[in-house]
C-alpha cells in the first residue's frame, strides 16, 4: 500500500509530506526516487518526536496543530530564519489560530514552528513545552499567561532576537 494510501484509510491526506504518525508505536516515511539519507533521517527524527509527544500525552497529535508540528520543528531543529519570511518581515505574524489551520490550508507552521519552540523554551524552559503538551497547548493554564499576551511575547521575541518588526 502507498503512504497515500495508507493516509487515506485513516481518515486524512496530507500531500507533500515526507512522513506522519500511523499511531503512538509506528511512523511512515515517504521515500521517493533522488531523497537523500539526510532527509529521510531529518523526516524520522521529526515523526519520532510526535511518538515522544505522545508517550507525554495521548490526545496531543494535531491537537493543536500549531504545538503538535511546533514540538517536531524545534527538537529536529527545522529552523528557518524568520527574517527570510516576506510576512514576518512585513509584521504579519501568524497567530496560533492561524498555525493551527489544516495542513492542506497552511504550512506556516513549518516555516516558523522551530522559532515558535525557542521562544518557548527560552521564556518558560522544556518544562513549559512539557506542560503545553500535558494540557494539549492550553497556554493560560501551562504557562499563566493568556494567548493574546503569548503571541504579543513572541512578536517581541521575534523582534529582540531577529530584528524583524514589533
Amino acid at each position: 500500500m502507498s503512504v497515500y494510501a495508507d493516509m487515506a484509510s485513516r481518515g486524512s491526506v496530507y500531500r507533500g509530506a515526507g512522513g506522519y504518525v500511523r499511531d503512538a508505536h509506528a511512523i511512515s516515511l515517504l521515500a521517493v526516487r533522488n531523497a537523500t539519507s539526510a532527509h529521510l533521517a531529518r523526516a524520522a527524527v521529526h515523526e519520532f518526536a510526535h511518538i515522544v509527544s505522545m508517550a507525554v500525552n495521548l490526545s496531543i497529535p494535531n491537537n493543536p496543530r500549531w504545538l503538535w508540528e511546533t514540538v517536531a520543528a524545534y527538537e529536529t531543529h527545522e529552523f528557518v530564519d524568520p527574517a527570510t519570511l516576506d510576512y514576518m518581515r512585513a509584521g504579519r505574524y501568524p497567530t496560533l489560530a492561524d498555525l493551527n489551520a489544516d495542513w492542506n490550508v497552511n504550512h506556516q507552521v513549518y516555516e516558523v514552528g522551530a522559532v515558535l519552540g525557542e521562544y518557548i523554551v527560552h521564556e518558560w524552559g522544556m518544562d513549559g513545552v512539557i506542560r503545553l503538551i500535558q494540557r494539549n497547548g492550553n497556554v493560560p493554564g501551562s504557562l499563566g499567561i493568556s494567548v493574546p499576551e503569548f503571541e504579543a511575547g513572541w512578536r517581541a521575541y521575534l523582534h529582540e532576537k531577529y530584528g524583524l518588526p514589533g
